[in-house]
């Protein structure tokens, strides 16, 4: 309950009230996608290591994804919508693939394109680490291609 008026949070925040914020601009949503603990790239980040395989996003990629969310006018809250449709694709190729590593670019944004896949054997990190010796070593081919859409 809140201890100045009485009301709990809930009723309060159905009261119509307009108060002004500042717009925010391109750096301020690029901030917000990648610095929080929990920011939308790293969710993303964390939900592609499940599959083993590393996500990245160049500069020019985070500011396009801003400069979209600008243009829509939908602020912080459409950055998420923008990744989802820009990964969905990439999410369903992962699973099962040889897929190592994706990189998202600015033209991957800006033309739709799908990000920069590596590809190679991937490797599990624990087992290289216990097997250190030159007989053991696991090494991994990698192949860098750009996949058409």
């Amino acid at each position: 309950i809140n201890k100045i008026n009485g009301m709990i949070p809930e009723f309060v925040g159905r009261f119509p009230i307009l108060v002004p914020f500042h717009s925010l601009d391109v750096d301020l949503l690029v901030r917000i996608l990648t610095e929080p603990k929990n920011a939308i790239v790293h969710q993303y980040q964390a939900l592609f290591t499940m599959d083993k395989v590393d996500l990245t996003f160049s500069k020019g990629a985070l500011r396009s994804i801003s400069n979209m969310a600008m243009e829509r006018k939908t602020g912080a809250r459409g950055l998420r919508a923008i990744m989802e449709k820009l990964l969905l694709e990439t999410m369903f190729d992962i699973p099962g693939s040889d897929i190592v590593s994706a990189h998202v670019t600015e033209e991957c944004v800006k033309e739709g394109k799908c990000p920069v896949y590596i590809r190679g054997k991937p490797i599990d990190i624990e087992q290289n680490q216990q097997q250190k010796s030159p007989q053991h070593s696991h090494q991994r081919p990698i192949e860098l291609r750009a996949e058409a859409k």
